[in-house]
């Protein structure tokens, strides 16, 4: 927060602390003397819905949330990203994360990431959005003379979607293009809604889409593209890494495998002690 510049209040809150960065720390949320706009939590999963119910208690309007919010399943109970995704909603909170490094709104100096960023920004007109923590903090500490208005890891997205964030960043007189790095859009009407804004603002949009299925897509491209090139004349055909350990995975299961000729042998006196039955070899 110092780092950056940002003028408005800080308060640290920590039940173990009476003084952090030269500020008074506040035993609880509680404490604090005056309505929080954002509370950044920084606690472990099995902390987070205390806390986000003692930050809806004193009114906080939104919260930065770094931690998963993984914890084992339980048969009836919903997990605890949907609980916590449904305390915020009943209370029109929004949420940054789960699982995010936060965000930087470089016009106001806000820093709410809880990572080592360069020191000095210089506000652009560049709004970034990730759900990728490592592409966000690449950019960052970019050197290629790109400055930004709000840069955003926004995580799992619980509650506040990329959309969301688009549409606060297309309301900003300085946006004038805008990245996303995504895995999918949990907000298919916001999105829409956002990208109509940005046509009429005549923002540009440059949208990376990635994740499990673009990246199968784009290996199969690859490798029928491979398969139906021409090989030319004296090299050997095109075989792709994966291929020879998926064919061989293939004749195992249809015709077996071929063990050692001492492993049957091996086994048999613990197949005694624990009275397993041995199934005899069949010839391959």
């Amino acid at each position: 927060m110092d780092k950056g510049g940002f003028d408005g209040a800080v308060y640290p809150v920590n039940p173990r602390y009476e003084e952090l960065f030269g500020r008074r720390c506040y035993a609880s949320i509680a404490d604090v003397p005056e309505p929080v706009d954002l509370a950044v939590i920084s606690l472990a999963n099995a902390l987070l819905e205390d806390a986000l119910r003692q930050c809806v208690a004193t009114g906080a309007g939104s919260a930065v949330i770094y931690a998963s919010g993984f914890e084992e399943p339980r048969e009836g109970v919903p997990s605890l990203t949907e609980r916590l995704a449904s305390i915020a909603r009943e209370a029109g909170m929004a949420i940054c994360g789960g699982n995010c490094m936060g965000f930087v709104n470089v016009e106001r100096g806000l820093r709410a990431t809880g990572w080592e960023e360069p020191e000095r920004l210089e506000p652009g007109g560049i709004t970034f959005v990730s759900h990728s923590g490592s592409a966000f903090a690449a950019y960052m500490h970019n050197d290629r003379d790109l400055r930004f208005n709000l840069v955003v890891s926004s995580g799992q997205e619980f509650v506040t979607t990329t959309s969301d964030y688009m549409r606060y960043a297309l309301g900003l007189e300085s946006t004038r293009a805008m990245g996303l790095f995504i895995e999918t859009i949990r907000d298919p009407e916001g999105f829409r809604e956002a990208m109509r804004i940005a046509n009429e603002r005549d923002v540009p949009v440059v949208v990376l889409k990635v994740g499990r299925e673009a990246f199968t897509r784009e290996m199969q491209y690859l490798a029928n593209l491979c398969h139906a090139t021409p090989v030319a004349p004296g090299n050997s055909p095109v075989r792709l890494p994966g291929e020879g350990a998926l064919a061989r995975r293939r004749r195992q299961i249809r015709e077996g495998v071929a063990l050692h000729e001492g492993t049957l042998p091996a086994l048999v006196p613990w197949a005694e002690r624990f009275g397993v039955a041995m199934v005899a070899p069949r010839a391959i």
